[in-house]
């Protein structure tokens, strides 16, 4: 499995980019085919959007999983890097759920 972290208008610290892989990792831990497991590639954008008011910062995170012969995506808004990134995860949990009760290979 291989983890990409890409970062627009914001630098990540190293405890931001450990978490998100860590987060990613925990939910392909319930994968049990070990082929399936290593040819997975996931990849998050993280990007901070500014409003009008400074005080206003956004942060959007957006996670690709290619597990073999499907793509899985999700986005989330959130005012932190963490719970943005959360959000995301929470949401890839739910369709990799469905899409292992649709294919028993996984």
């Amino acid at each position: 499995m291989k983890v990409t972290i890409h970062s627009k208008g914001i630098k990540l610290l190293e405890e931001e980019k450990e978490y998100a892989e860590e987060k990613v990792k925990a939910i392909l831990h319930t994968i049990h085919n070990a082929d399936v497991k290593e040819s997975i590639l996931a990849k998050y954008e993280i990007d901070k959007e500014m409003s009008h008011k400074e005080s206003k910062k956004q942060f959007f995170c957006t996670l690709t999983l290619n597990i073999p012969g499907k793509v899985l995506r999700s986005e989330a808004h959130c005012s932190g890097v963490y719970t943005s990134v959360d959000k995301a995860i929470k949401c890839i949990k739910s369709q990799l759920k469905k899409e292992k009760q649709l294919h028993r290979h996984l």
